[in-house]
């Protein structure tokens, strides 16, 4: 041991042995980077280095908890508000936890704030799709499930409001809205065969066609030729080499569906 250890920091003690021992201790981040870099032992600096990575899973860790403490505490707040400014208030606060924001969003009736929320691009799918399923005003519902701007969450929120209760409207969604399984979703809620029979004749993917000809009860699928749910016949195209593909027929007219 060399004279001048007395005086240094165990880190720079002239014994490696001693130096590892103190690195625990340690938590200056700039003190484990000089040593990690510059230290002679091998030994000594992978230690430096575990370190260091230690410090920084400690760090994140903490970092973690505080978010989920944070978390818990405002949800627990929202749950005790009826105020609903204050409710609206925090569903549109960007800084709020989401599922906070969410939770706020599902208890508000306030119909001016929730089209606000729900018509919002850059506030979260959750916490938009919450406010479209509190939507009353149909019209509103119908502009949610159709666009193709909206989050597709929002849109299937929007198709499967209790309150979108308007055939007529569940129509129009199932003949245009941009995403297939939102008009799956208004075919699957229609009752009236006149509209469905009108949807069947205005859509084009065989899926859709399919699911009307299931909801009215016969036929295999819809023909927009023959007009009614059909029978079909299938056939191989022998052009395609990579990917085998059916093309589906009408048994009455022979249209391909």
């Amino acid at each position: 041991m060399a004279f001048l250890d007395f005086f240094r920091p165990r880190w720079k003690h002239s014994d490696p042995y001693i130096r590892i021992t103190a690195i625990p201790a340690l938590t200056d981040h700039m003190t484990l980077c000089t040593i990690a870099v510059g230290d002679p032992s091998r030994e000594v600096r992978e230690a430096a280095n575990a370190r260091l990575r230690e410090i920084e899973e400690a760090a994140k860790q903490a970092q973690s908890e505080a978010a989920e403490r944070q978390r818990t505490a405002g949800v627990s707040a929202v749950m005790t508000l009826t105020d609903q400014r204050a409710l609206a208030a925090i569903a549109m606060r960007a800084g709020y936890p989401e599922d906070a924001r969410e939770l706020a969003a599902e208890r508000l009736t306030d119909q001016t704030a929730l089209a606000a929320i729900a018509t919002t691009v850059g506030y979260p799918a959750n916490v938009r799709g919450a406010a479209a399923n509190k939507l009353t005003d149909q019209a509103l519902l119908v502009q949610l499930a159709k666009a193709k701007e909206w989050s597709s969450w929002v849109a299937y929120c929007a198709v499967r409001n209790p309150n979108l209760h308007d055939e007529t409207m569940l129509a129009e969604i199932a003949k245009t809205a941009a995403e297939d399984g939102v008009r799956e979703d208004a075919i699957k809620r229609l009752t009236d065969r006149a509209l469905l029979e009108d949807v069947g004749n205005n859509v084009s993917h065989h899926r859709l066609r399919d699911l009307v000809a299931l909801r009215l009860g016969s036929g295999d699928t819809w023909c927009p030729g023959c007009k009614t749910s059909v029978a079909v016949r299938k056939s191989i195209d022998d052009s395609v080499q990579e990917f085998l593909s059916v093309a589906r027929y009408c048994r009455k007219c022979g249209l391909e569906v």
